[in-house]
């Protein structure tokens, strides 16, 4: 009986090895296959991609380098401080984006738009508080045809932030996606160096 129940036991043992291989061969194999349907799955994307019609491109900002330089010319006698470039996507439906901008320093401020880099009119509003705030004020509106604006903050306010939203209306041609850019910039009035150019200026004379 002993010998029969070692006999036994040998025999399940080696059953066990041979089905541990036998899974972990499977799972090498399953493994391929998934490679595999990663690639299938990708030549069947393709395939449907090339179903869909061809898209074109038409990017209205291809100056942006052009267009900060004349942006930061209009902030004179103010000195720079920041700025920022939003790409503007006009889809079939109007959507909105929104650009938080920090101000600090405690002087008075210019903030100027350019929206030359764009093929289709946007507005622009800019706010002292959050959406999320009921009492908020409206700081500057874009008027139609502008493509330079201006909005000058005085030394005292005290929001510490300017919250812009640029509004999108719906644009572009079918199977055309039309893509610009809006310059944003700040500058801020620098006292003590004004004293001394006006100094220096009064001195040459």
């Amino acid at each position: 009986m002993r010998e029969l129940a070692w006999v036994m036991m040998c025999a399940l043992c080696l059953s066990s090895t041979a089905f541990a291989q036998e899974e972990e061969e499977s799972w090498e194999e399953s493994s391929w296959e998934e490679s595999s349907w990663g690639e299938s799955d990708e030549s069947s994307a393709q395939t449907t991609e090339e179903k869909k019609p061809q898209v074109n491109f038409v990017n209205t900002c291809s100056n942006r380098n052009e267009l900060r330089a004349k942006t930061k010319k209009s902030l004179s006698p103010y000195r720079y401080c920041s700025s920022k470039v939003t790409t503007i996507t006009f889809k079939k439906y109007p959507h909105k984006r929104e650009v938080i901008v920090p101000v600090y320093y405690d002087q008075a401020h210019l903030v100027s738009f350019n929206t030359e880099g764009l093929g289709e009119e946007i507005v622009i509003k800019v706010f002292d508080q959050p959406a999320t705030k009921k009492k908020r004020n409206l700081l500057f509106q874009s008027q139609p045809g502008e493509k330079n604006s201006l909005l000058e903050l005085p030394a005292d306010y005290k929001s510490g932030k300017l919250y812009i939203e640029y509004i999108v209306p719906p644009g572009g041609d079918e199977g055309i996606t039309a893509k610009g850019c809006v310059i944003f910039m700040m500058g801020y009035l620098d006292e003590e160096f004004m004293d001394l150019k006006k100094e220096t200026e009064t001195a040459q004379k």
